[in-house]
């Protein structure tokens, strides 16, 4: 079933919101997210649509940055990984850390999430490059046009989705 696209733009904007505070989240944890941000009214609101909703957001994230902009910016994000996945690989071997009488040596579980880790930061590296390689192909065969998301609701909108926008769910997640 098709939405109607003021609220498909606030799903997509809720969305935006939360990959900007954790980019590495999961579309089962954004179906949560979503579901406690009130959008559980919302019919069809599965794990497929989600995904096409956050890959799209995405695309139009890389799309609004300039070339330049996006290579440095990549540049920064592999510096990360490879610092991250340095110290995570100090824990994943088992490296003790320095405590103040004695070494910490981790545990199995985290060591398990160190490895964790350093998996999901492996594959979000590779997500970014293909998506990259996919932005410059298009912007080959001439310019993206990213539409600029405008949020003007038709009177005809139901106050329990107003009550549902993301600014008002947002003050509630800092609030906890």
């Amino acid at each position: 079933m098709r939405k109607p696209k003021e609220i498909e733009e606030l799903i997509k904007r809720a969305i935006r919101d939360e990959i900007a505070l954790r980019p590495l989240i999961s579309i089962a944890q954004l179906q949560s997210v979503l579901h406690r941000q009130g959008y559980f009214h919302v019919n069809a609101l599965d794990w497929h649509y989600v995904a096409k909703l956050t890959k799209q957001v995405r695309l139009e994230n890389l799309a609004m940055l300039l070339p330049q902009d996006r290579a440095e910016r990549f540049a920064m994000v592999k510096e990360r990984h490879r610092i991250l996945t340095e110290k995570l690989s100090k824990i994943v071997d088992g490296e003790p850390a320095t405590g103040f009488d004695k070494p910490i040596y981790p545990n199995a579980g985290e060591r398990i999430a160190a490895a964790n880790t350093i998996m999901k930061w492996d594959v979000a590296l590779l997500y970014a490059e293909e998506q990259l390689k996919e932005i410059e192909k298009a912007e080959m065969k001439g310019p993206i046009k990213v539409h600029p998301i405008v949020l003007e609701l038709p009177s005809s909108t139901s106050p329990d989705l107003l009550k549902s926008s993301t600014l008002q769910s947002r003050s509630s997640i800092r609030s906890r």
